[in-house]
């Protein structure tokens, strides 16, 4: 997962890709903590709603067996902990992770091919 920053003193009049889509209008946030942005070949994209930063999932890197810390940490970095034990009610004393990853990679697929435009 990697992150673009929005520096957040951008000149407003330029498109800000984190903020604003090529044509200068403003991308909408929700009242989660992330929304997905859709997909890019193995890569999707989500906003994290409270920063303004991007955050990229990419299939390859969890196809490379990662432990479950780093994918907590990962997700962690996306919401916080009381947001996924709300929405993926702990088992056995702890957050089902991989039902998160699941649900995260389901929206951007809902989301479709990442397009700015389409960020509205």
């Amino acid at each position: 997962m990697s992150i673009v920053d929005c520096s957040k003193n951008h000149n407003r009049v330029a498109a800000c890709p984190v903020c604003q889509d090529r044509d200068g209008i403003p991308i909408p946030r929700t009242q989660e903590p992330v929304s997905a942005l859709g997909y890019v070949n193995w890569e999707y994209r989500f906003l994290q709603n409270a920063s303004g930063r991007i955050f990229v999932i990419d299939l390859h890197d969890l196809n490379r067996n990662l432990s479950m810390e780093a994918l907590e940490l990962r997700l962690l970095g996306l919401a916080p902990l009381e947001y996924w034990q709300k929405k993926f009610p702990p088992r056995n004393g702890g957050t089902t992770w991989e039902l998160a990853v699941d649900w995260l990679l389901r929206q951007g697929e809902k989301v479709g091919v990442f397009n700015w435009k389409a960020s509205r």
